[in-house]
């Protein structure tokens, strides 16, 4: 079996999130409300990204935004299809956290950390997906076209 296939297999079965789907906007989208700023929209492709993100920094125990083979968020959004804007609309941010053990400590360490909270409340991204694995944490958000 190639490199390649053994890795789309880890990936495919590493534990998806305690909170699957739409319902992982939840506390993304209140914090976001209670700034005064608009909702995200939950992205499938998004939680992808971010799910496979997750499990491989769970698999290799580290907490780079850089993948293994070298990829950043942008590369991930595009692999599965997103459809990111192009030129000066194109927009994309990813936040890690790890050693939580639920969603809400990660929003507050979040909002906690100007980088993390500039992802958390900008006005650029549209779209939004969550990715868990052991005790490491994903979001992506995106601009969709």
């Amino acid at each position: 079996m190639s490199r390649a296939t053994a890795a789309l297999i880890a990936t495919l079965l590493a534990p998806l999130p305690a909170l699957a789907g739409p319902q992982t906007g939840e506390a993304v989208n209140s914090f976001r409300l209670a700034k005064g700023l608009p909702a995200l929209t939950y992205s499938a492709d998004l939680e992808q990204a971010a799910q496979g993100h997750a499990a491989e920094l769970a698999r290799r125990n580290s907490t780079s935004h850089k993948g293994r083979d070298g990829s950043d968020h942008m590369t991930r959004i595009a692999r599965t299809g997103f459809a990111l804007c192009r030129g000066g609309k194109k927009y994309g941010a990813e936040n890690i956290a790890y050693g939580f053990s639920n969603l809400n400590s990660v929003i507050k360490a979040w909002s906690g950390s100007s980088g993390h909270y500039k992802n958390l409340t900008t006005r650029k991204a549209t779209h939004y997906g969550l990715g868990h694995a052991g005790d490491k944490w994903v979001l992506v958000v995106a601009r969709a076209c």
